[in-house]
């Protein structure tokens, strides 16, 4: 994991090709605030806003991660630092001892979920000239580093993320689930329901389908879910069935849009 996220660091600061990638992770290189400031996101990832709009609180040369918190507020139940996951105890042990031997830190680890993440070009040059270290997991190691390099976070962002593992929420609704880091894949009805919602959630994950575009003109009619419940759950659609839902939300923009002409 490590060499596969220096390689992915190593295109945005040099230049290259996508398929240079060895994470399965897509990228946006345009700039959000600042010069070098990059939005990181899965290959399976929806986002159905501009970033401009997801991300007007972020300042130039902060790093967001969402869900970053302190480690101790997840150790007793994230799999990967209570023992759930094999070796994964004495990885976060090595962790904490080359921190404190090649960095001198001794302060709080930090974690959060790269669903999303924004990396200030400061971070990923000095994470590239340390050498990203050998030990750890990489959603503790890239919040922790953010401290140990000085980074400022930004905590005002959209992005609330669900913790599979965490007992207190693990029964939540799916509008509370719509940015998870296991392989819960987001319902086509509850994306279409958020965006009906002028507050709602605009980014999703994991999401595995095409997602026509003029779906995103819901201000224009009303009837999309009717529709959708009329042909079940997108998971179940033939591509006959796809083509006819996708049809018959068509004729609904024609109808409403001439009927407001």
């Amino acid at each position: 994991m490590t060499f596969m996220f220096l390689n992915m660091i190593a295109m945005v600061l040099g230049g290259g090709a996508m398929e240079t990638i060895s994470w399965p992770l897509g990228f946006a290189t345009a700039d959000i605030c600042s010069p070098g400031t990059r939005f990181f996101w899965r290959w399976d990832m929806l986002v159905l806003s501009p970033l401009e709009e997801l991300l007007p609180n972020l300042k130039p040369g902060e790093m967001l991660i969402a869900g970053f918190r302190p480690l101790t507020e997840v150790q007793e139940w994230w799999s990967w630092v209570n023992g759930d996951y094999e070796g994964g105890k004495e990885d976060l042990h090595a962790f904490r001892q080359l921190l404190a031997e090649e960095y001198n830190y001794h302060g709080e680890l930090y974690c959060g979920l790269l669903v999303p993440a924004c990396f200030p070009r400061r971070f990923l040059e000095l994470y590239c000239e340390t050498g990203p270290p050998p030990v750890g997991f990489v959603e503790y190691k890239l919040p922790t580093f953010a401290k140990v390099f000085d980074i400022p976070i930004c905590h005002e962002h959209p992005f609330k993320v669900w913790w599979s593992t965490n007992p207190t929420t693990r029964q939540a609704p799916w509008h509370d689930r719509v940015l998870n880091a296991v392989n819960d894949e987001v319902p086509v009805k509850v994306i279409l329901e958020e965006l009906r919602d002028p507050e709602g959630h605009r980014t999703f994950h994991p999401f595995y389908r095409k997602f026509p575009s003029r779906w995103l003109n819901l201000k224009v009619f009303s009837g999309t879910l009717k529709a959708y419940r009329r042909y079940r759950s997108m998971q179940r659609f033939t591509r006959r069935g796809q083509r006819v839902f996708a049809d018959a939300v068509q004729r609904m923009i024609l109808r409403k849009t001439t009927r407001h002409s």
